[in-house]
């Protein structure tokens, strides 16, 4: 779903992500986790204050491996 739904998200957004600089794409990360967190059981985000901030922890997270991937090519 994340590999469909995102992408469309994107690119319906791009005004405001011009806009803001890039930082309404959190916003949308954080759209995509509460839908995933609709439709899955098992996890329970807590509302959309909870997902932004998982999603400001995803982007660090990914920025960080890209980083370690650079030094070690």
């Amino acid at each position: 779903m994340n590999l469909v739904l995102k992408p469309i998200l994107l690119l319906i957004t791009l005004p405001f992500s011009l806009l803001t600089l890039g930082f309404f794409s959190l916003i949308v990360n954080a759209w995509t986790i509460m839908i995933a967190d609709y439709f899955v059981t098992n996890i329970s985000m807590g509302g959309f204050l909870n997902s932004l901030l998982a999603a400001f922890f995803i982007v660090i997270f990914n920025h960080l491996l890209k980083d370690m991937n650079k030094v070690s090519n």
